[in-house]
């Protein structure tokens, strides 16, 4: 299976949610379409995992991409050197500063996720790679300069240039983020609501994205 297949396999998952969601509120007698009261929330969870799920698939995704291209670099990269270093590389090459052919030390690990390479007996802990700077500093390790300008370049039709792109990036981020750390209420304590045709389009975004990413790295 391409890493494309598995990245169009782990998506399927958000298409199960947002049915189990509509089935659900027809078992309950419940238009799908209104508004959900207190006692009815807890299916507001459906909608909210899918969102969440659509960007935790394109992030695996770009993880083994950059575990695909970069595997024989045999390193361990820390979290916060490729996204201070690579974003100030100006010429799109991979960064040799990125790269420690050595286990970091216990001062070099405190405080700082690291990747490495699957192969590795240690395992293996994942960056994130959601956010626009995050995509571009990931991609700029494999030689792309900015890989947000690259996919706008070949993503025919309106809002679809890299500043449109960000912003919609940015927005889903930060609805992951309301609701994996914030319970998806407002500082009231008021619901959030969300409806499964928000959770489609992220999907339908995310999926966008992720089509031109393989272009970009993988196509001619």
């Amino acid at each position: 299976m391409s890493l494309y297949e598995r990245f169009q396999s782990r998506m399927s998952a958000v298409d199960k949610l947002v049915n189990m969601y509509r089935e659900l509120c027809s078992a309950r007698g419940i238009l799908p379409r209104g508004r959900l009261d207190e006692a009815h929330s807890d299916l507001l969870w459906l909608p909210r995992s899918a969102v969440a799920f659509s960007l935790a698939a394109m992030d695996a995704y770009v993880n083994e991409v950059v575990t695909d291209k970069l595997g024989d670099y045999r390193a361990y990269v820390s979290l916060y050197v490729p996204m201070k270093n690579v974003l100030e590389q100006s010429d799109g090459t991979p960064c040799p500063s990125l790269c420690m052919h050595r286990r970091p030390t216990s001062k070099e690990h405190h405080g700082a996720r690291i990747w490495v390479d699957p192969s590795q007996p240690s395992g293996r802990t994942s960056l994130s790679f959601k956010s626009p700077e995050e995509l571009i500093a990931a991609y700029r390790l494999l030689g792309h300069a900015d890989i947000i300008e690259s996919i706008a370049a070949i993503w025919p039709g309106p809002a679809c240039t890299p500043i449109d792109i960000k912003q919609k990036l940015n927005v889903l981020i930060q609805r992951r983020n309301q609701i994996t750390y914030e319970g998806d209420r407002d500082p009231e304590g008021h619901i959030r609501q969300i409806h499964p045709h928000y959770a489609t389009r992220c999907k339908s975004f995310i999926e966008n994205v992720v089509i031109r990413l393989h272009r970009v790295a993988y196509e001619p």
